[in-house]
Protein backbone atom coordinates (compact mmCIF):
# COMPACT_ATOMS: atom_id res chain seq x y z
CA UNK A 1 0.00 0.00 0.00
CA UNK A 2 2.55 2.20 1.01
CA UNK A 3 4.40 1.92 -2.22
CA UNK A 4 1.13 2.41 -4.42
CA UNK A 5 0.92 5.98 -2.15
CA UNK A 6 4.23 7.30 -2.96
CA UNK A 7 3.61 6.29 -6.84
CA UNK A 8 0.63 8.29 -6.58
CA UNK A 9 2.75 11.05 -5.11
CA UNK A 10 5.51 11.11 -7.40
CA UNK A 11 3.18 10.65 -10.42
CA UNK A 12 1.56 13.75 -8.85
CA UNK A 13 4.67 15.73 -8.32
CA UNK A 14 5.56 15.58 -12.32
CA UNK A 15 2.69 16.11 -13.63
CA UNK A 16 3.15 19.04 -12.03
CA UNK A 17 6.07 19.96 -13.87
CA UNK A 18 8.94 18.73 -11.58
CA UNK A 19 10.83 17.18 -14.17
CA UNK A 20 14.56 17.40 -14.21
CA UNK A 21 14.71 16.57 -18.25
CA UNK A 22 15.42 19.62 -20.35
CA UNK A 23 13.71 20.49 -23.55
CA UNK A 24 16.41 19.75 -25.87
CA UNK A 25 17.34 16.56 -24.07
CA UNK A 26 13.97 15.65 -23.72
CA UNK A 27 13.81 16.30 -27.84
CA UNK A 28 17.36 14.21 -28.17
CA UNK A 29 15.74 11.14 -26.53
CA UNK A 30 12.68 11.53 -28.59
CA UNK A 31 14.83 11.83 -31.87
CA UNK A 32 16.56 8.48 -30.63
CA UNK A 33 13.98 6.33 -29.08
CA UNK A 34 12.83 3.17 -30.73
CA UNK A 35 9.69 2.27 -29.17
CA UNK A 36 6.65 0.93 -31.07
CA UNK A 37 3.85 3.33 -31.86
CA UNK A 38 2.41 6.32 -29.63
CA UNK A 39 5.23 5.22 -26.99
CA UNK A 40 7.82 6.75 -28.83
CA UNK A 41 5.82 9.91 -27.14
CA UNK A 42 7.15 9.00 -23.94
CA UNK A 43 10.71 11.26 -23.84
CA UNK A 44 8.30 14.44 -24.87
CA UNK A 45 5.18 13.38 -22.79
CA UNK A 46 7.43 13.45 -19.83
CA UNK A 47 8.81 16.57 -20.48
CA UNK A 48 5.72 18.19 -20.76
CA UNK A 49 4.71 21.50 -21.34
CA UNK A 50 8.74 22.52 -20.67
CA UNK A 51 9.29 21.09 -24.55
CA UNK A 52 6.13 22.22 -26.16
CA UNK A 53 7.96 25.83 -26.97
CA UNK A 54 10.98 23.73 -28.48
CA UNK A 55 8.70 21.09 -30.55
CA UNK A 56 6.70 23.90 -31.83
CA UNK A 57 9.77 25.79 -33.28
CA UNK A 58 11.39 22.36 -34.72
CA UNK A 59 8.13 21.04 -36.31
CA UNK A 60 8.02 24.11 -38.62
CA UNK A 61 11.26 22.29 -40.24
CA UNK A 62 10.02 20.12 -43.16
CA UNK A 63 13.53 17.86 -42.42
CA UNK A 64 12.93 17.32 -38.83
CA UNK A 65 13.76 13.83 -38.13
CA UNK A 66 9.85 12.43 -36.32
CA UNK A 67 8.00 14.95 -37.51
CA UNK A 68 4.66 13.84 -37.45
CA UNK A 69 5.33 11.82 -34.33
CA UNK A 70 6.22 15.02 -33.13
CA UNK A 71 2.82 16.93 -34.22
CA UNK A 72 1.06 13.86 -32.84
CA UNK A 73 2.76 15.04 -29.48
CA UNK A 74 1.17 18.52 -29.92
CA UNK A 75 -2.12 16.88 -30.16
CA UNK A 76 -2.11 14.15 -27.54
CA UNK A 77 -0.50 17.08 -25.04
CA UNK A 78 -3.75 19.63 -26.41
CA UNK A 79 -1.43 22.30 -26.42
CA UNK A 80 -3.59 25.18 -27.64
CA UNK A 81 -0.31 27.70 -28.50
CA UNK A 82 0.80 25.28 -30.76
CA UNK A 83 -2.79 25.78 -33.14
CA UNK A 84 -0.87 28.41 -35.50
CA UNK A 85 1.77 26.34 -36.54
CA UNK A 86 -0.48 22.72 -36.89
CA UNK A 87 -2.88 25.28 -38.88
CA UNK A 88 0.25 26.18 -41.20
CA UNK A 89 1.29 22.79 -41.69
CA UNK A 90 -2.33 21.86 -42.38
CA UNK A 91 -3.12 24.26 -44.92
CA UNK A 92 -0.09 24.02 -46.88
CA UNK A 93 -0.26 22.81 -50.28
CA UNK A 94 3.24 22.04 -50.11
CA UNK A 95 3.15 19.95 -47.34
CA UNK A 96 3.09 16.16 -47.46
CA UNK A 97 -0.39 14.94 -47.01
CA UNK A 98 0.44 12.61 -44.17
CA UNK A 99 1.77 15.55 -42.12
CA UNK A 100 -1.14 17.34 -43.37
CA UNK A 101 -3.56 14.70 -41.95
CA UNK A 102 -1.65 14.20 -38.35
CA UNK A 103 -1.67 18.67 -37.97
CA UNK A 104 -5.17 18.02 -38.60
CA UNK A 105 -5.88 15.19 -35.97
CA UNK A 106 -3.70 17.32 -33.35
CA UNK A 107 -6.07 20.14 -34.13
CA UNK A 108 -8.93 18.11 -33.72
CA UNK A 109 -7.79 16.87 -30.66
CA UNK A 110 -7.04 20.68 -29.04
CA UNK A 111 -10.34 22.08 -30.18
CA UNK A 112 -12.84 19.62 -31.78
CA UNK A 113 -14.93 23.16 -33.21
CA UNK A 114 -12.02 24.02 -35.68
CA UNK A 115 -10.91 20.29 -36.26
CA UNK A 116 -14.48 19.76 -36.92
CA UNK A 117 -14.64 22.61 -39.46
CA UNK A 118 -11.31 21.82 -41.15
CA UNK A 119 -12.30 18.34 -41.78
CA UNK A 120 -15.38 19.40 -43.54
CA UNK A 121 -13.08 22.00 -45.51
CA UNK A 122 -10.78 18.39 -46.58
CA UNK A 123 -13.21 15.94 -46.63
CA UNK A 124 -13.59 14.96 -50.12
CA UNK A 125 -9.76 14.70 -50.99
CA UNK A 126 -8.43 11.16 -52.07
CA UNK A 127 -5.18 11.27 -49.91
CA UNK A 128 -4.67 10.98 -46.13
CA UNK A 129 -5.88 14.25 -45.24
CA UNK A 130 -9.10 13.64 -46.77
CA UNK A 131 -9.07 10.08 -44.96
CA UNK A 132 -8.48 11.91 -41.79
CA UNK A 133 -10.58 14.74 -42.22
CA UNK A 134 -13.42 11.44 -42.94
CA UNK A 135 -12.89 9.86 -39.78
CA UNK A 136 -12.89 13.16 -37.30
CA UNK A 137 -16.56 13.50 -39.35
CA UNK A 138 -17.80 10.05 -38.30
CA UNK A 139 -16.19 10.19 -34.93
CA UNK A 140 -13.47 7.20 -35.06
CA UNK A 141 -12.57 5.87 -31.48
CA UNK A 142 -8.95 6.52 -32.28
CA UNK A 143 -9.36 10.09 -32.38
CA UNK A 144 -9.85 10.39 -28.74
CA UNK A 145 -7.08 7.77 -27.59
CA UNK A 146 -4.31 9.42 -25.76
CA UNK A 147 -0.84 8.42 -24.18
CA UNK A 148 -1.26 9.76 -20.57
CA UNK A 149 2.31 11.01 -18.36
CA UNK A 150 1.19 8.04 -16.42
CA UNK A 151 1.61 5.42 -19.68
CA UNK A 152 4.74 7.00 -20.29
CA UNK A 153 5.96 7.19 -16.66
CA UNK A 154 5.73 3.51 -16.11
CA UNK A 155 6.31 2.25 -19.65
CA UNK A 156 2.70 1.28 -20.41
CA UNK A 157 2.48 -0.64 -23.87
CA UNK A 158 -0.47 -0.61 -26.11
Amino acid sequence: MKNIILLCLVTLLCVSGCSTRSPEAALEEFYNYNEPGNESLDPLILAGKKAVPLVIEKVKDKNMPRRRLAIEFLGNGSYEQSLPVLKQIMTDDSEEAHFRATALIAVFQIDEELGRRFAQENKDKADDLGEAARDILESKEYLRSRRTYFDALIGRHD
